[in-house]
């Protein structure tokens, strides 16, 4: 009898857990588009063992913050090293680019990455994009939610003209 308890309950805590497995969360505005990653799983990241899911309002309020800051971004970027020349056309055009969203705790805060895309598959809202090779991703920015402070502006495939 006690064996059929155990197995019962174990058969509960399996099915809880995969009813409440988050799934990526698509978000649509009009300044913006993405999807809020239920997991972050880039190679070799202590993000990925401390992940954190944002809520549509801090994503709202990172998205505010970025459109309020992106040339300032740009202008730290350029001056840190050197021209880009894609700069004016992420300034003009942020609303058209795709993002991934991915929270993570560090050091006790919650923080996110939000990953900007000129192009992406069909798969996009599902599949993490990170890991595929073929240039997708064009930039990224870091948000401290508790700090309301963004930060690390990086250029991984420099924009086309």
């Amino acid at each position: 009898m006690k064996k059929i308890i155990y197995l019962i309950l174990f058969g509960l805590f399996l099915f809880t857990n995969t009813c409440i497995a988050q799934k990526n969360k698509y978000i649509k505005t009009s300044a913006y588009e993405g999807v809020i990653c239920s997991k972050f799983d880039p190679p070799s990241n202590e993000r990925a063992w401390k992940p954190y899911s944002p809520s549509d309002l801090e994503i709202s309020k990172m998205e505010k913050k970025i459109s309020y800051s992106i040339r300032i971004l740009l202008i730290d970027f350029v001056k840190k090293y050197g021209d880009f020349r894609g700069s004016n056309e992420i300034i003009n055009n942020i609303q058209n680019y795709k993002r991934q969203y991915y929270g993570y705790w560090q050091g006790g805060e919650r923080k996110i990455i939000v990953y900007f895309y000129k192009s992406v598959p069909e798969n996009w809202k599902e599949d993490n994009l990170l890991g595929i090779k073929g240039g997708f991703l064009k930039f990224l920015i870091e948000y401290s939610i508790d700090h309301d402070s963004l930060y690390n502006f990086s250029a991984v495939h420099l924009p086309e003209d």
